[in-house]
């Protein structure tokens, strides 16, 4: 007949063999080792195995992808920005499959706590629903760019460079890749800036270009300039709109729309139209424009709101 004691051994027995299994499964789950070295609850160990599983079979037939694809040089472009984002797969339900550790550098957020919960744990109320509508616009095999707030641990209060930024929120842009076979969606995603003109760091191929809340244009800097062929100034109060070619005109109204709601935003590539002096003509050029609303102030003191874009030219 079994003691007290010898329950108490079997029961301890019994634990131990379950923690075993536990870090053992711990030890396989593929996030960075400095956090499954680290005490993980046994719930969270579950959460996180049932989940790679799933994506193992969301990412099971993508060597079965032609190797060519009309959409391949596009992402080979994207990848290389991927750097200063962070990458997510989500299921044709929104749950988050993966999410890169970079996120926490970006957002603040945890890949560990994220991984199993849906996305809409992590967006602003606002913009839950649009997120499902950007899922259904989606087409498989095709890049879809949409924005939305995503939840900052980083920005708890509101920007003091940008008073206009949500308090607890950053400005995302998403670019989604749809699969066929079961809707998984993957995700390439940077957060928007929504600093002042005067911090905005600028790379090689980029210039910086404001404008009043109509799309007058009251600043282009030196770059921009000679970008357009022009001396400075001679685009002073001419409208953004008439730069852009005719056919994109509804990506820029939609930028201007997504300006006013999450306060920055950023476009496709569309077709800019440039006058210049020297060609006597016109001249088209395929440009990204990422633009954030920002007070303008003077002696510290509040004047306006204003647009500043940054535009980058594909070359």
């Amino acid at each position: 007949m079994p003691t007290a004691g010898s329950g108490r051994s079997v029961a301890q027995y019994r634990r131990q063999m379950e923690n075993a299994e536990f870090e053992q499964l711990s030890a396989q789950l593929p996030i960075a080792r400095a956090i499954s070295g680290q005490h993980i609850d046994k719930t969270s160990v579950v959460r996180l195995a049932s989940t790679f599983m799933r994506l193992t079979y969301a990412v099971a037939s993508l060597h079965k992808l032609p190797k060519r694809c009309p959409s391949e040089n596009y992402w080979n472009a994207q990848l290389l920005e991927v750097l200063d984002g962070f990458l997510m797969c989500l299921s044709s339900a929104g749950d988050i499959l993966y999410v890169s550790e970079t996120i926490s550098i970006h957002l603040g957020l945890s890949q560990v706590e994220m991984t199993g919960n849906n996305i809409n744990d992590y967006l602003h109320p606002a913009d839950a629903y649009s997120i499902h509508l950007s899922f259904e616009a989606s087409t498989a095999g095709e890049p879809h760019l949409s924005v939305f707030r995503m939840r900052s641990t980083l920005t708890k209060r509101a920007s003091k460079e940008n008073p206009r930024s949500a308090s607890g929120f950053k400005v995302v842009k998403m670019d989604f890749f749809k699969r066929e076979s079961d809707g998984a969606m993957f995700c390439f995603c940077q957060p928007l800036f929504q600093s002042c003109a005067s911090t905005i760091r600028l790379d090689n191929n980029s210039f910086l270009l404001c404008t009043e809340i109509n799309f007058s244009i009251r600043y282009v800097d030196a770059r921009g300039a000679e970008f357009f062929g022009i001396v400075s100034g001679d685009l002073n109060e001419r409208s953004l709109y008439q730069l852009i070619h005719p056919e994109d005109v509804d990506r820029l109204t939609h930028l201007h729309m997504e300006l006013f709601q999450f306060g920055a935003s950023t476009t496709a590539f569309c077709r800019l139209t440039t006058l210049t002096s020297r060609t006597k003509g016109r001249k088209l050029c395929y440009i990204e424009i990422s633009g954030n609303r920002y007070p303008l102030q003077h002696n510290g003191k509040y004047v306006r709101d204003c647009f500043n874009f940054i535009v980058r030219p594909c070359t």
